[in-house]
């Protein structure tokens, strides 16, 4: 039918160039829809990956390391200090800090396992008292929810005042500023701690 209208067309132009005007005129809409429904389809393909990489990247954004310390009495005669991970990310390869005050002898704060005596690298002054300052390195992972010891201190006060602060790779604890705070001394989530 095409090709008889295109073989009259060209023997009698001018009868029929209207009808292919609006024939191709036609044509050339029908063509145009496909092309923008395909755009739409396209856009919208696009418009769902960029919403769910939005998504994928609010739920990392928003993981965080939250470390916290605190004592917890342990017979006979043993503060062990514990470092929990509040947060929703795991911990790895994160510092703590530990000021003890000086009336503990020096001999007294070990490590986790209470085999070694833990090095004191300075002395500092909290609320006009003078403590000794103890650091550690923990590489071990610390899964959120998990808790895992850093020090023990030989002491009869389950009460003593002791400060803290850690610093991990989303920054430093309790404060951004690195600034240590009093400890508490219990176990504010579980009284029976899980080692990571």
């Amino acid at each position: 039918m095409i090709l008889g209208r295109l073989l009259y067309f060209l023997g009698h132009p001018s009868e029929y160039i209207g009808l292919w005007l609006l024939d191709s005129t036609v044509w050339l809409l029908a063509l145009t829809l496909i092309v923008a429904l395909r755009q739409l389809f396209v856009i919208r393909r696009q418009m769902e990956i960029l919403v769910r990489q939005d998504e994928l990247n609010r739920e990392v954004l928003s993981r965080r390391i939250r470390l916290l310390m605190y004592a917890k009495p342990e017979p006979p005669g043993q503060l062990v200090v514990f470092c929990r991970n509040d947060g929703n990310k795991t911990a790895q390869n994160f510092y703590w800090h530990l000021s003890v005050p000086i009336t503990v002898s020096r001999y007294g704060t070990w490590n986790s396992s209470g085999k070694e005596t833990l090095s004191n690298p300075g002395m500092e002054s909290h609320d006009g008292e003078a403590y000794r300052h103890y650091t550690g390195f923990v590489p071990d992972p610390l899964y959120p929810t998990r808790m895992t010891p850093v020090a023990r201190i030989a002491t009869t006060d389950m009460k003593l005042p002791l400060w803290w602060s850690t610093i991990s790779e989303d920054g430093a604890d309790p404060t951004p500023d690195a600034k240590m705070q009093r400890m508490e001394h219990h176990a504010s989530k579980s009284d029976n701690p899980k080692s990571s």
